[in-house]
């Protein structure tokens, strides 16, 4: 699930039983579909701005218009295959994270794709010595899950660890920062909580259990609960 200003972008699974899903787009005022996409066998993540949604699907990075589901841009094929994510959108470019382990070791890589014309600008490498994968990079902080962390937080400038909370976990914890709080979904089925940014004190938790990613969009936490129920969450 992702949201937008106007809109709720939600991955469904065709109702015949089979892999195939879709993109659905409802009206986030009255939760009326807007449109559907044509069906795709994967949809490895998903964002949107106030006009334009961006996923990662069947393997190429695509552009949706979010009012029509017009298609803008589509790459060619992705590299490597793994583990793709694209981060929030914040300014001209997207940032698509994923891992190179072609080279025998973990590299974390961040590309840079133009908004406008999906072009390639820029590409970002950062080597993992731990199989730590970078769930978000902010302007001061790199928050990072894996070897033996639900999530770390590292000063971006040096790398030291401010805090962790220690786990595994198989789900990714999806985080968000919000003003000086970071939320993340922790456990086995996956709950909310806020932290505060440079000490890791937690502020707030909300204990029902999720089934997706958690979406945020003016200060309003968007997620699916076990029950199917889509909920909005003031942050």
């Amino acid at each position: 699930v992702v949201a937008s200003s106007d809109f709720v972008i939600l991955v469904t699974c065709e109702d015949d039983g089979g892999a195939r899903l879709r993109l659905s787009v409802l009206d986030a005022a009255t939760g009326s579909t807007r449109w559907q996409s044509a069906s795709v066998s994967s949809v490895q993540s998903l964002v949107a701005n106030e006009a334009t949604l961006l996923t990662v699907s069947d393997w190429h990075l695509r552009a949706y218009e979010l009012e029509t589901g017009n298609v803008l841009w589509e790459t060619e094929e992705l590299r490597g295959h793994t583990r793709y994510r694209i981060h929030p959108v914040l300014g001209p470019t997207a940032a698509v994270y994923w891992i190179d382990d072609s080279r025998g070791r973990w590299d974390q890589v961040i590309d840079y794709y133009d908004m406008t014309t999906g072009l390639l600008v820029e590409e970002d490498r950062i080597p993992s010595k731990e199989n730590a994968l970078l769930a978000l990079r902010s302007d001061l902080i790199d928050y990072r899950t894996g070897a033996g962390a639900i999530i770390s937080s590292l000063l971006r400038s040096s790398q030291r660890e401010l805090w962790k909370i220690d786990g595994n976990q198989e789900l990714q914890p999806w985080p968000w920062e919000i003003k000086d709080l970071v939320v993340f979904s922790s456990g086995i089925f996956p709950v909310l909580e806020a932290r505060d940014v440079f000490s890791g004190q937690r502020i707030w938790a909300n204990r029902t259990p999720l089934v997706s990613n958690v979406a945020m969009w003016d200060l309003t936490l968007f997620a699916i609960e076990q029950s199917g129920t889509v909920v909005a969450i003031d942050s």
